[in-house]
This record gives structure tokens, sequence and C-alpha cells, in this order.
């Protein structure tokens, strides 16, 4: 169970959203390390002067705006309290206080006179400005997450949990019109004009006809709960945040999508327009905000806060943001004299590969790049060109990391279990021995001994011409280590481990020398995926070790006393790995995608850089730290030059082996495509889409047999009897369609559900069809009558997913309870997946050892074994029997979206927002291939009847089809 106790915010978001960012952050980020230096270097840090801090509030400063005249800073915060501030002094005008429970969203009237306010006692409250009186308490709406003042002053519009956005007269505080969405809505925003609102839901945002109260349009794109929207001044865009950890741009009047922003390294928080919507300021769980250009340029990154961002706000004039934090402050930044970031781009981008890159590793000399990865093969590059120079192959499973010696002749690379040397020149295996599972593995300066890190605590010591095992250090406490790096003059190993220690040890003994600690999460262990990067470096003359940590900062650490010398602090996420320069300078790269050359003297960043590297990257520096080659997603390595004199600015793309690519694209829906099928008899494949329609299409030829019309909403599922005779679809109408499989003919329609049907199933003998909806239920249906047969109240908080097994015994479903919903001191939830009995609708098990949202869920055919997906990007394999957790596969890097058993197999395959299609050995855990293809987010997957071929569906609007020729 997640707990949010008072000093967490959970102002901005809904259950779900809260989970996987105010909890998330407080439990995993809250050792901040800014330690904001007092004179700032222009041009080379985040800001030309020092941010101004508004202290005051005893709790999490949930919400903060500007007053239209930019006179006065408002302020709402979970201790009760609304703070006035003058803009210009900084100095405390007044504190209204009156409600209940935490203050979490404010807004000011147009002409500046009066402030509405919201808590979490469910209130909204008028105050009169110049006395700082209480005018009205509007009535009770639950769960308050948003207010907008309508730009004429008429009208305020409040959403909340209830999955309402109602709107008020503000002169009687009566309520004139409520607007329905099918969930929580955490965001609202007028149109300049006043005539239309924007409401960001958990799934998507609606806009809204004021004055008819009609839907106009729903935006779908985010594969994560949205959290702000805002829109700009001049009336053209939308923007909205998700926890998807993107910023997307819409055009306010067709509605499509214009452009993507990455750049936040977790959700992302807040959005707002500048004055005159040049830009676009957003706020993060990654502690920072962001500014952005209407192209979806990132111009600069501000850092300071020590926790995650909730709100920010612009000055009239355009001149001056505002910022409020979980940390409990306000922040004003004076953007007069921005300088604008600057961002590298990557000079070659390597293919070959057929399955995800794990490791890269430079030669001594930086000429040639070696590339490890799960299909078992060794590749060496040309470090300039991009060339493939040989392909070393040997491992039995999939190689995980990739070591030089210093003569540039020899390789070495481990797969877990085994160890091999290479001759680089001949491309010849030269011995084999085996080893403890590792994590890394580094040459000792003489090209003798080998170091082997393990996921036991233990580090192994290898003499590499024999094979022979020499030493084992064993001294991190059942720890996993996960770096290690020799001394300049090889006498020395140092070791880093999730104990948060780093470890000094004497080559020659094996003894301990010393043990350093300070670091709060040595080793990149936040990586999502959970890889690990060789996060240490030793200064040229052997004196200095440098370490970067999870805990966002490098430590500079004395050798010959084992004291800590300095702490570089600067980096908003994980430091991913060091190298030292040639003039004793230091770069750090970091999953904040920056990279910072630091003054090792003074401990101050020189220059920061963006650099576009997905977050969960391994990364490998050139000695000389002027290459910096990453792998891991997509089969690919990437190439940059860091030159912080001159940019390469040119992007070069060599493909030396084409990926395996689509057998068929099929085309035809207007809009994302959420769900496929195939028919039992493995002939037609059905489509469902935002764009209202389902379509039937020809398996053999592609083409576009028939298209269903008749939901008034998004089809988001869509599923075939197992007798092949009846096609059921579920929607956000509300309703459940069931279709005659031969004619298309719509044989009847289910209702009952109060809100969207997220998701359906049937059962073995094709007579029972179980649905799951957003009112929390899920409902069993009799086919042949359409009667309703039983209701079950699943879950208290949302349902997300249903699927019955194949002996048709049992259902599964996912979902999110919640607790004292209504106490923000108290409230919790706990994701989990429920097992249910479908004869008497009893629950038989919980499965509750998840953190992050879940997905899907899929039954294997034998029913025995469970598998689930969801937002911590894993696939995670379940006993339903014990409901003991059997195996967790890792290789995504964003939000699994689709899971699907291939027939009679121990295969599975795996969608995801990243873009991908993964197939999976369930015996072993190991990835067996990775299909690219979509352009963007993959949102389902099914297999035919035979298990030949494959199908995906995408937000690309598209439907791609896979040949799979093999089987394990």
């Amino acid at each position: 169970m997640v707990n949010c106790s008072k000093n967490i915010a959970v102002g901005f978001g809904v259950a779900a959203l809260t989970i996987t960012l105010s909890c998330q952050a407080q439990i995993s980020y809250s050792q901040t390390i800014f330690s904001q230096s007092k004179s700032l270097i222009a041009n080379n840090q985040i800001m030309t002067t020092e941010p101004r801090t508004l202290a005051g509030h005893s709790n999490v400063v949930n919400a903060v705006t500007w007053s239209p005249n930019g006179k006065i800073i408002a302020s709402a915060s979970h201790d009760n309290s609304i703070k006035l501030w003058d803009a210009s002094t900084n100095k405390l005008i007044t504190t209204l206080t009156g409600h209940n429970g935490g203050a979490n969203t404010i807004s000011w009237s147009p002409d500046g006179k009066t402030i509405a306010s919201s808590g979490f006692d469910d209130t909204i409250k008028l105050w009169d400005v110049s006395t700082g009186n209480l005018i009205k308490t509007l009535a009770k709406h639950n769960s308050i997450r948003s207010l907008a003042w309508s730009p004429d002053g008429k009208t305020i519009a409040s959403s909340g949990l209830d999955n309402n956005v109602n709107i008020w007269d503000a002169t009687t505080g009566k309520l004139i019109q409520t607007l329905n969405h099918s969930y929580a809505v955490v965001g609202v925003a007028w149109s300049p004009d006043g005539k239309n609102i924007a409401a960001a839901s958990l799934d998507s945002t609606a806009i809204w006809d004021v004055t008819t109260g009609k839907r106009l349009k729903t935006l779908y794109g985010h594969m994560g709960y949205l959290s702000s929207v805002a829109w700009s001044g001049d009336g053209k865009m939308i923007a909205s945040a998700s926890d998807d950890q993107t910023i997307k741009l819409w055009n306010a009047t067709t509605g499509e999508l214009i452009k993507n922003l990455y750049g936040h390294g977790y959700g992302a928080t807040s959005v707002a327009w500048s004055r005159d919507s040049k830009i676009l300021a957003s706020a993060g769980v990654d502690n920072t905000i962001k500014l952005w250009d209407t192209t979806g340029k990132r111009i600069k990154t501000l850092a300071g806060h020590n926790n995650p961002v909730m709100s920010v706000s612009w000055s009239q004039d355009g001149k001056t943001l505002v910022s409020a934090s979980q940390d409990k402050t306000i922040k004003l930044w004076d953007l007069n004299n921005l300088v604008k970031d600057e961002e590298v781009t990557e000079k070659v981008t390597l293919n070959g590969h057929s399955s995800d890159v794990d490791d890269t590793a430079w030669s001594y000399d930086g000429k040639i790049l070696a590339s490890a990865s799960g299909d078992k093969t060794i590749k060496l590059w040309d470090g300039t060109t991009g060339k493939l120079i040989k392909t070393l192959s040997g491992h039995k499973y999939g190689a995980l990391n990739v070591s030089w010696s210093a003569d540039n002749k020899t390789l070495a690379s481990s797969n877990g279990s085994e160890v091999i040397i290479w001759d680089t020149t001949t491309g010849k295996l030269i011995k084999t021995f085996t080893s403890k599972a590792s994590n890394g593995l580094t040459w000792s300066a003489d090209g003798k001994t080998l170091a082997v890190a393990g996921n036991d605590g233990a580090i192994t010591l290898w003499d590499a011409t024999t094979g022979k095992l020499i030493k084992t250090l064993a001294g991190h406490s059942n720890s996993y280590i996960s770096s290690v790096a020799w001394s300049v003059d090889g006498q020395i190993l140092a070791s880093a481990a999730n104990d948060n220690t780093i470890k000094l040890w004497d080559k020659t003994t094996g003894n301990l020398i010393k043990t350093l600690t300070g670091h709060t999460n040595v080793g990149v262990n936040d990586v999502p995926d959970g890889t690990f990067t060789n996060g240490m470096a030793w200064s040229y003359d052997g004196k200095t070790l440098a370490s970067a940590s999870g805990d966002k900062t490098i430590k500079l650490w004395d050798i010959s006393t084992g004291k800590l010398i300095k702490t570089l602090a600067g980096h908003s996420s994980t430091v991913i790995d060091v190298v030292w320069n040639n003039n004793g300078n230091l770069t750090s790269v970091s999953q904040d995608k920056t990279i910072k050359l630091w003054d090792v003297s003074t401990g101050k960043s020189l220059k920061t850089v963006g650099i576009n590297i997905p977050v969960s990257w391994n990364v490998a520096w050139s000695r000389d730290g002027k290459k910096l080659a990453s792998g891991k997603a997509f089969k690919t390595i990437k190439i940059w030059d860091i030159d912080f004199n001159n940019f390469a600015k040119n992007e070069t793309e060599l493909i030396t082996n084409k990926p395996t690519k689509e057998n068929k694209t099929l085309i035809g829906h207007s809009d994302v495509v959420n769900s496929v099928a195939w028919s039992s008899d493995g002939k037609t494949i059905a489509s469902a889409s935002l764009d209202k329609t389902i379509k039937l299409w020809n398996a053999s030829t592609s083409k576009l047999i028939q298209t269903l019309t008749g939901h008034n909403n998004a089809v988001l599922d869509v599923t075939w009897s197992p007798d092949n005779k009846t096609l059921a679809s579920a929607s956000a109408d509300t309703t459940i369609k069931l279709w005659d499989a031969t004619t298309g003919k719509l044989i009847q329609t289910l209702t009952g559900h109060k809100y969207t049907v997220v998701d359906i199933t049937w059962s073995a003998d094709s007579k029972t069809l179980a649905s799951a909806s957003s009112d929390k239920t899920i409902k069993f249906w009799n086919v042949a009558t359409g009667q309703l047969i039983k209701t079950v109240n699943a879950y208290s908080d949302s349902l997300r997913n249903v699927t019955w097994s194949a002996d048709g015994k049992t259902l599964a479903s996912t979902g999110i309870d919640g607790e004292n919903l209504h106490d923000p001191d108290t409230i919790s939830w706990t994701n989990n997946i429920k097992v249910w009995n479908t004869t008497t609708g009893k629950l038989i098990k919980t499965i509750t050892e998840y953190t992050n949202n879940i997905w899907k869920i899929a039954w294997s055919g034998d029913s025995k074994t469970l598998a689930s997906g969801g937002e911590d990007n894993t696939i995670k394999l379940w006993d339903t029997a014990t409901g003991k957790l059997l195996k967790t596969l890792t290789g995504h890097v964003d939000v699994v979206t689709g899971i699907a058993w291939k027939p009679k197999s121990k295969i599975i395959a795996s969608t995801s927002a990243d873009n991908s299609i993964k197939l999976w050995n369930t015996t072993t855990g190991e990835l067996i291939e990775t299909l690219t293809g979509h352009s963007l987010a993959v949102t389902d997957v099914a297999w035919s009847p035979d298990g030949k071929t494959l199908i995906s569906a995408s937000i690309d609007n598209t439907i791609k089809i896979w040949n799979i020729n093999f089987d394990i």
C-alpha cells in the first residue's frame, strides 16, 4: 500500500496520478541535493541570477498564480492556507484561512479583486483581496482538483474526482451547469474568448461548448494520466501535461496533435503559457521547470527546487515566472536575460543488432566501439564512421557486459554466467570461463586481471590468461555491485553497490583498504529497467575518484585519506556516468538529459548542454571524454561528439543490417487504434478505434471487408466469441454492442454501465460476456438474452482491465482501491490484481505487490500463469494458484500497454508506449525479439490462432501484421 502522509502533496492529481507522481517522488527522490550557488556564471548556468524564494508555508505548496496586474502572487498550500505576496518586495501581505483541509488550487478574477480557492474540504471559497475577508463558500463539490475563472469574470469552472466540470455563477454562487466526464477531471482551462472549456480527464482532454454544453472534441494520445491543461492566449493551441513524461501541443480548432514535448525525467505536473503565447512553461516531478517554444524546442531548464514542482504561472509582462513546489517554497525566476540551452545531437546511429543493446565500451585509443546485445553477439564498430567492423558470436545467451583491455587487442564479454575473452583483430574466441551472475566487468591496467561485479555483493578477480579465479572480494552487504573501476596503476579496485558504499580493495592482498560513505543511492539503481552503467572514474594522477549516483550528485574522494573532497550538485535526476577530461575537468551525463562540464577545483558547473538520450540507456565515454556512446533500446547505438566549444549538429544514420520489418500495414482508421482481435478461424481481423468504428479486415489480403458503425464515442475494445459467431465491442459511450460476425449487423446493445466500458472478455463457452467499466464495476451478461446476470463492485477507485481464464472458472481484473479518499492526511491507494470466481462473483485472491498502475493482464493457455504489465515498464508473471511472483521481464523503456500469450506456447508478446513489440521466453525470462515499425505508442497485440502471425495496433492509426516463424 502507498500512503501519503501530510507532507506529501496530492493536490495536483487524482488517486492514481498521486501514486505515480506525488508519493513516488517523495519516496524515491526526496533526498534532494541542490545547493544553489550564490554567484551563477552567465551563459553557463541555469539562470543569470538566483531565483527569489518566498518561504512561509509550513507544508507543500500546491498551486501558485499571478494577479492580473502583476503586483501580487497568490499561493495555496497543504497547510490549509492561501497566502498573498508582494511580487516586488517578496513580502507576505496576508494569509487567508478558512479551509478545513489543504488548499489545492486558486484562480484570480479578471479584475483582480477576488480570489477563488478550493481545498480538500471539498469547498470553493471566494475571497476579497483588499480585505482578506471570505465572501462566499460555494456548495460542496467532491474532491476538487482545478478552478478557472471565465475571461468575463461572470462564471467559475471547477473540476474534480466526481468526473464533473461544474460551472458556477460567480456573483450568486449558484451552480449553473454540469459537464459530465467518464473519468475524474484534473484540470480546466477557458478559451480566451470564453466560449469553450478544455477539461483534462484521466484518459483525454475534452473541449466543451459552454453555451450548449456539448462536447465538441476529445483529444486522445497520452499514455498516462493527465495532470494539467492550458489554453494559449491567442486561442490557437492547447497544452496538456501527463505522468507519461510528455507535454502535448494540440491544434485547438481541429483537435490534431501538433507536437510531443519530451524532457521531464518523470511526470509533468503543470503547464502555463506566456501572455504572448510564444513560450510554454512546464513543471515536473523531476524538480525542474522547462521552457519550450511553439515549435516544441526546449529553450531552458530551470532547476532550484528540492522536490517536485507542482505549479507554474507567468507574470503579465512575461518577464517573470513563479513556481510552487513540494519543498514548501515559491520561487520567482527572472527571465529578462534568458539564455537558451544548447543541445548536442547524435553524430552517428548504428543499427545492426537484432535485440536490445545492453552495454557499450570504447577501446582505449577511442577508435573502436564494442557493443553487447541480447542477440548473443558482440559487435565492433568504427568509432568515426559508424561502420560495422566485426561480429563476435559465441555466447549461449544474450551478452550483458563488455570491456576492453588496455592494449586495444583483447575484449572481455559476459552474459551473466560466462565470461569470454576475444581477440579483436581476428574475432576469434580465446577463452571461456564460468562466473556468477555479473553486472559489469573491467580489466586491470596491465591486462592480466579481470574484475567481475556480482549480484551477491562480491567481486571476483580472474586471471585473464588462464581463466582461473584468483580472489573473491566480499564486503558489500548482500548487495549487487553496480560498478567496478581500476586505479590508473592497477593496484586498487573501486567497487560501488546499492548498499550506498564505495569500497577500495588492494589488488595484491584482496584486503579492503577503505569504505567511502556519503551517497544516498550509489550506482544507477533507479534506472527504470534496472540496467547499470560504469558510474566511477579515476583521475589521471590516481589521487581522486569521482562517483556518479542516483542521488543526483557526483562526489570527489581523496584516495589517500578516503575523505570526501567535494560534492558536485546540479543535475535534477540520476547521474549515469562521469569521465575525466585531459585538462583535469570532469564531465557528467544524467537522466535529466543534460551533460555538464565541471570545474573540480571549485565544484561549479562550467557548462550545461542538453542531450536527447532516453533515460534508461547505458552509456560509455571515450577516455578523452570527447565521444559518448549509448545503447539499449530499439537495437541501436548512438554516438555523440562532445565538444563544449563547438557542438556537432550533423546526424547521420548508418544502417548496417535492417531489423525485422512488419509484413503488412493496415491503414483505414482516422484516429488511434485501441484494440485488435483475430477471429478464431484466423481469417478476419477486427480493429477498434477512437474514430468510433470497428473495422473488419481480410487477414490474407489485408483488404478492408466492412466498417461497423453505431457507437457514439470511442471504441476501446473489441473481441471475438470463441465460437466465432459474435463480435463484441466496448465503448466510451457506456455501452457494449454485439455484432453478427458473418453479416456485420448489430444484434443488440447491452446497457447498464454508468460510465465508459474499458474492457470486455468472453467465457470459453461463448455464452457469457464480462465487462469492466470506469464506474468501478464488473458486469456479467447473458449473450443470448442480453440480460445482466450479476454486478460485482470490484474497486473503490478505478478499474482498467478484465480477462477470463481459459478454463472459464476464474476472471482476473486490474485496478486501484482507495482508502480515506477525502482525508489528504491519511489518503492511500493500492494497485492490485484481483481473481474472481465467475460462478459466484466472489473474490478468490488479491495480488498487491504493485506500486505502479497495471495496464494489462493475460492468462496463459493452461490458466496456471497470469501475465501483467504496466507503468513500471515490466511484465510480471504470477502463479495463479499461490499468487506468488514467478518472474519479472525487463526491457521496455515505457509503459507496457498490451500482453498476449502465443497459443500453445511459452512465448508472450508485449506492447509498449516505447513504440515497440517484444517477444519473450516465459520459461527463462529471456527477450527473444524486439519488433519495431510503429511510429508512436503501440496499444494492443493479438496472435493468430495458429500462432504464426501477430497483429499490433498503435496510436499512429495503423495495424501491422508480423510473420513469426519460430517457437520454443
